[in-house]
């Protein structure tokens, strides 16, 4: 559960989730002032129990955590902020676009969202039986987010302490509206969240509360940006650790690239988004997949539009 990175003092934290990944990427370290944490997981009963047992075997307090860093509102980087604020009075830091979808998606009133979602996927030719299973999903995601924390807003470019580590923020757009990934440039480490991961494609959706946007677009210039960093090692929010950035970077280019390819085609054919999404992700997705499928087969749409 607790892995040390290397020749630092900073710490891998595996916390479990309920969707299919099993778990999240947590990093932590600490100094004589106290501890610091990069993403919480999402609040449930086993992601609360798992960070007690990290706390008791690292000797820590929870009065000492000083510092809470979200890479993006997605809950199960943002879910336990508030219970973790709560139990330590920590500051927790994120993106001001971050923590705005986060109050829009699991604070705003759920009828307002969850009606445009409904004609979201209503339009995108899903069943209007599996789109309440997706929508009572998404309920369920909604309640495992509270409380919600008091946020102190990060800019692009500022140097933040990470226990005896300063890191540099970077917002890259895609995988979620302004994603934070932290560079700690001294060791080569870049802690990339969900932005980049080792073996598979970061979901890059459409949603509907976000008109006129183009996610795959932000992404790709979002991945062309890394390329400027000095980076050894990818601490990721999923997966195991790797080197070789760049060759990675490459890879997802060429992903997205064919992506893009098959679903012109499919388009062209005349079959609509949940359609092409069946055709390329198969058929036993559950709610959680296919709500995220469908919203990423229309990203590249409109990535295609463009």
């Amino acid at each position: 559960m607790v892995e040390k990175i290397l020749e630092t003092e900073i710490y891998r934290v595996k916390i479990p989730v309920p969707f299919p990944l099993k778990y999240i990427n947590c990093y932590l370290t600490f100094d004589e002032k106290g501890w610091y944490v990069i993403d919480t997981g999402i609040n449930y009963p086993d992601a609360q129990a798992a960070w007690e047992k990290v706390v008791t075997d690292l000797g820590l307090k929870w009065e000492n955590l000083k510092t809470i860093y979200l890479t993006h509102y997605h809950p199960d980087h943002y879910g336990l902020a508030g219970y973790m604020q709560q139990k330590s009075r920590a500051r927790v830091y994120m993106a001001p676009q971050e923590f705005t979808a986060a109050l829009g998606f699991f604070v705003k009133d759920p009828q307002e969202i969850y009606s445009k979602f409904a004609e979201f996927y209503l339009q995108a030719g899903v069943p209007e039986e599996k789109s309440r299973e997706i929508l009572f999903h998404t309920t369920r995601n909604r309640e495992m987010t509270a409380p919600h924390p008091e946020v102190t807003f990060l800019a692009p470019g500022q140097k933040v302490p990470f226990g005896k580590y300063l890191l540099t923020t970077y917002f890259h757009p895609g995988h979620s509206p302004s994603h934070l990934t932290l560079h700690l440039e001294e060791l080569g480490l870049l802690f990339s969240g969900d932005h980049l991961l080792e073996r598979i494609s970061s979901n890059i959706s459409y949603w509907p509360m976000y008109t006129g946007q183009n996610p795959l677009q932000d992404y790709l210039k979002s991945l062309e940006a890394l390329k400027n960093l000095k980076v050894d090692l990818v601490l990721p929010g999923h997966g195991n650790t790797f080197s070789n950035m760049l060759g990675r970077i490459d890879e997802l280019f060429a992903h997205h690239e064919e992506r893009l390819k098959e679903i012109k085609k499919l388009t062209a054919e005349g079959l609509n988004p949940y359609e092409i999404t069946l055709k390329i992700f198969g058929e036993n997705l559950s709610p959680h997949e296919l709500r995220f499928a469908v919203a990423e087969v229309i990203a590249h749409q409109i990535y295609l539009k463009n």
